[in-house]
């Protein structure tokens, strides 16, 4: 039924389906490639300081900034909180999602 509260699944508190719902999802989507470019930044920036310095940090840096891209898509193409939880830090599992719904 359009309009009706329905409970959210992920804290139990009415929720409807509006296009306030939609603005949110978006928000969250574009906040989480804002983090995901944060990262990525932060990782060429450790190259730029140390340059010949092969280290975990940067690494870890990219992977997340890439998991962050990833998981933005799917929030913008309607992925639930769960279903993302589902794929967690799985780099493999996020790809093979979000090429599912979309990309490349």
């Amino acid at each position: 039924m359009r309009g009706r509260m329905q409970p959210s699944r992920s804290s139990g508190l009415p929720r409807s389906n509006s296009r306030l719902d939609v603005e949110i999802e978006r928000t969250k989507a574009v906040g989480t490639l804002r983090m995901a470019h944060d990262f990525a930044r932060a990782g060429e920036l450790f190259h730029t300081h140390y340059p010949d310095t092969i280290a975990a940090p940067p690494f870890y840096l990219y992977c997340h900034a890439i998991e962050l891209s990833l998981k933005s898509l799917l929030i913008a193409r309607g992925t639930s909180e769960r279903q993302l939880r589902r794929i967690g830090h799985d780099l493999d599992a996020g790809l093979e999602a979000a090429v599912s719904q979309g990309l490349g």
